[in-house]
């Protein structure tokens, strides 16, 4: 049986080939892996994003490569920091995401956090 640390790793592959290989992967063929309630669920989560995130320092747990962390600063927070318990998703997520209000680090939240948050 895989362990957290191990699933997050595989996944963080599959995840790192798709947009390694192509950037416009996500705007050709994203549609096909949703489920008819998604773009409800995306309208929603918008419009909560929408009403508490701006001018806010966030704390994305689990951001894998940064997609959600890029999606919080499009709304407005003034600040997000990233942690997720694989490394090559944080490393991805450094990568894409040279952004002066972005900042990614390895850490697994089922241990003690120490200061994260600057």
């Amino acid at each position: 049986m895989m362990n957290l640390r191990s699933q997050r790793e595989k996944a963080s592959v599959d995840y790192t080939n798709i947009y390694q290989n192509s950037e416009q992967w996500h705007q050709n063929f994203a549609h096909v892996f949703q489920c008819p309630n998604s773009l409800r669920h995306e309208a929603t989560l918008k419009e909560l994003l929408t009403l508490h995130v701006p001018g806010k320092r966030v704390l994305d747990i689990g951001c894998g490569y940064g997609g959600s962390s890029l999606d919080l600063l499009q709304q407005q927070a003034s600040y997000v920091h990233g942690i997720d318990i694989s490394e090559r998703f944080i490393a991805s997520a450094q990568s894409f995401a040279q952004v002066n209000r972005l900042d990614f680090d390895l850490h697994d939240i089922s241990q003690p956090c120490k200061g994260i948050m600057t």
